[in-house]
């Protein structure tokens, strides 16, 4: 699977000769949406949960120390062994609590819910101002996959103007910024932030 790394040459690439215009560009600033790469085994939840609970301690957690918080957690009760191998794929329906013990272990006053009306949850809680765990089934860039979604960009290509939203996303298999294209997702739910009650 091919990682989109910018949204108009993609579109130049896959609607060629077509206009393309940008309709809306936001992003949470990305110093607080730390870049990261995967190092332990499926661990793809556990950096998004730790890149999540690094931003909701409003900077007074690093991706680092969140990360060892996040491991820790892992470690009791949300991981197996797999070849005398710790494996941290986390299972769905699992996201939310083990975001929460995550949050909770770096003093932050936010919990975390999941959604399956994800697309359309991402984007509300992206354009509030908050970054969101996006669990892919399949897309034309991943399969079984968490990403951290941070921005979106839309645009509108050709005479009709038919809309493509990318979401910008940190998919812990490079620091760069990469693109995931909203309609191209199968089979996703969303982990977002919120206050605690």
């Amino acid at each position: 699977m091919t990682a989109i790394k910018d949204p108009v040459l993609y579109l130049k690439d896959t609607r060629p000769g077509q206009s393309i215009k940008r309709i809306r560009s936001v992003c949470i600033d990305g110093s607080r949406v730390p870049a990261y790469v995967i190092q332990e085994l499926n661990g793809c939840g556990v950096c998004g949960a730790a890149c999540l609970a690094a931003f909701a301690s409003g900077g007074t957690s690093s991706f680092d120390t969140s990360l060892e918080h996040c491991l820790d957690v892992a470690k009791n009760g949300f991981t197996r062994t797999v070849n005398g191998t710790t494996d941290y794929y986390t299972r769905l329906g699992k996201e939310a609590p083990f975001v929460r013990k995550c949050l909770n272990a770096v003093s932050s006053g936010l919990t975390a819910r999941s959604s399956l009306f994800a697309k359309r949850r991402a984007v509300k809680e992206i354009l509030s101002g908050r970054p969101v765990l996006l669990n892919i089934g399949f897309s034309g860039q991943y399969r079984d996959h968490t990403v951290t979604a941070y921005g979106l960009e839309e645009y509108a290509v050709g005479p009709l103007g038919k809309r493509f939203l990318f979401f910008k996303v940190r998919d812990g298999y490079s620091k760069e910024d990469r693109y995931l294209l909203y309609r191209g997702i199968l089979g996703i739910s969303v982990t977002y932030l919120k206050p605690k009650a």
